[in-house]
């Protein structure tokens, strides 16, 4: 099931790395022209007392490429009628679809998670470790909820339904 998935979405994921990885790249070349022109420490009086947050350009990019990533993974599972005869295999209807969303949620993790690492490494070049976990602050917070709200949905759905799938009774 995992192998399908991943023939399935390889070449979107090669994409959103690119891309994802040029747009981070983007800003942090934004900032290193700010430092040059303005200097590193009008940059740090802003971040300290203005509360900026230089990373604004990525703020809709997870949500953009998660729901592009629904599309390219479910779309064709609807339109070729292939999630019909994936609900026929010898297992729940959740659990199918449970592996489904749990690979799509784990290529996007892996894919922020690799954006996370280089946004940090390249913003700690050129302010110190405290505005960096203040510039992370708010992101990582809403990014937590939005996790424990997905995660009490699951937890409804697969009480609701059940863990052997969708009783047809």
């Amino acid at each position: 099931m995992l192998y399908k998935e991943w023939i399935k979405t390889r070449w979107f994921y090669a994409v959103a790395l690119l891309t994802t990885f040029a747009l981070c790249g983007y800003v942090l070349l934004n900032i290193n022209r700010l430092v040059s022109l303005k200097g590193a420490a009008h940059l740090w009086e802003v971040a300290m007392f203005r509360d900026a947050i230089f990373i604004d350009m990525l703020r809709y990019v997870p949500l953009l490429v998660g729901i592009v990533a629904a599309v390219v993974q479910f779309v064709p599972e609807l339109v070729h009628k292939r999630l019909k005869l994936t609900m026929h295999l010898p297992r729940g209807y959740v659990r199918s679809v449970m592996e489904m969303l749990l690979f799509g949620f784990g290529c996007l993790a892996l894919l922020f998670c690799g954006n996370l690492v280089m946004l940090l490494l390249g913003l700690q070049t050129f302010f110190a470790n405290e505005i960096v976990g203040t510039l992370f602050l708010l992101p990582c917070r809403g990014i937590w909820q939005a996790w424990r709200r997905t995660y009490l949905l699951l937890g409804f759905v697969l009480n609701r339904f059940g863990a052997d799938g969708f009783s047809t009774s």
